[in-house]
């Protein structure tokens, strides 16, 4: 199959407006076009949902998705890959499918992104494909467009760089703390740290001590804080040093049910909590452009590091005093050694185009 892919590194309001481009005109001039928006997580399908209808609230709009409890199907459907992996031929004719955080795809001919694709395929062999991301590679894979993968190639790639020179996203300022977490003798696995024996490493009673503290004392006056910790009994240790320090402070992991995470971060975006800690969990599909502050305690390899603190890069309707619409955001490392913050830095291109901002 050929596909036409394109790499967009946007915010989701902005990636709404690719949706809206992609499909309002044949709607509107009575063009019989169908669109498939397809994503891993109920949190972003609502959430795309939600933006299009930002921008186009009369939108032909469906959401397919077991996890919101709807199963609509209309001119543009709002699809969960799970909900409808095997069901082609209930869908029927597609024009365009658009799968957000496309790097998930698989690069072999295989899983449910590609069967289902492929199914559709059958239906109309001239469905196209786009993908959306802001990490086009997938680990011990490379790009997203090499080998066998479903993309052949980047169209109108963009970088985060130019979207905080631009307004799009919130500049990020680094912060490396004094206190540093030391994963000497810790295993790898995939390339990965092997999650028992960092947690046994990292997670110390005066480690987590003197981090919490120092977090404290570089936040100032920030509302909104966000740890992404080394594993389960990380973060819930974290909280509790938190707490400890009279911060309101809540955990997130896999293991938080769907109403008691939903209670959580409702009271996290309305004020009433101000910190929350948790374990590679609140890395996709959560979408609150008021936090203002990351703290990096897991330390991982740096093309995972573009996903945690764009958390904090979403736009905002608050101005900042030197980029007008657009807040500053601390991100503290006690997860990476200098060089690697430096390397990150570069990759993402942050300093360097954020004029004005401190």
């Amino acid at each position: 199959m050929t596909a036409t892919p394109a790499w967009y590194c946007q915010p989701a309001r902005a990636r709404a407006t690719s949706w809206h481009t992609c499909a309002r005109k044949p709607c509107r001039t009575g063009q019989k076009r169908r669109f498939l928006c397809l994503t891993h997580v109920k949190e972003l399908i609502d959430q795309n949902a939600q933006k299009l209808r930002q921008v186009w609230p009369n939108a032909p709009l469906g959401i397919y998705s077991a996890g919101l409890g709807r199963r609509d199907l209309d001119s543009i459907t709002f699809a969960g890959i799970q909900s409808v992996r095997k069901k082609a031929h209930q869908i029927g004719h597609v024009d365009l499918v658009i799968v957000d955080e496309c790097h998930l795809i698989s690069h072999k001919a295989e899983g449910g992104y590609r069967n289902l694709i492929n199914d559709l395929q059958e239906i109309n062999p001239s469905i196209r494909v786009i993908g959306l991301t802001a990490t086009p590679y997938r680990m011990g894979h490379g790009y997203i467009t090499d080998g066998n993968a479903l993309f052949d190639g980047m169209v109108e790639p963009v970088t985060i760089a130019e979207l905080v020179a631009d307004g799009y996203l919130a500049p990020l300022r680094s912060k490396v703390t004094g206190s540093n977490l030391d994963v000497t003798g810790v295993h790898k696995r995939g390339g990965e740290y092997i999650e028992k024996e960092l947690q046994a490493a990292v997670d110390t009673a005066d480690m987590n001590k003197s981090i919490v503290q120092e977090v404290i004392s570089l936040a100032g006056d920030r509302k909104a804080w966000l740890f992404f910790c080394s594993g389960v009994e990380h973060a819930y240790h974290v909280r509790d040093e938190l707490r400890e320090r009279g911060i309101v402070a809540e955990t997130v992991t896999g293991n938080t049910t769907l109403s008691e995470r939903d209670a959580i971060l409702g009271a996290y975006k309305r004020g009433e909590i101000k910190a929350i800690t948790n374990a590679n969990v609140l890395t996709t599909g959560f979408d609150y452009p008021d936090i203002d502050l990351i703290a990096m305690l897991a330390p991982h390899n740096v093309a995972r590091l573009v996903r945690p603190d764009g958390r904090s890069r979403h736009e905002t309707e608050k101005p900042h005093r030197s980029l007008p619409g657009v807040r500053l955001c601390w991100c503290c490392f006690s997860a990476w050694p200098d060089h690697l913050c430096s390397t990150a830095q570069r990759i993402k291109g942050t300093k360097r185009r954020v004029r004005g901002a401190r």
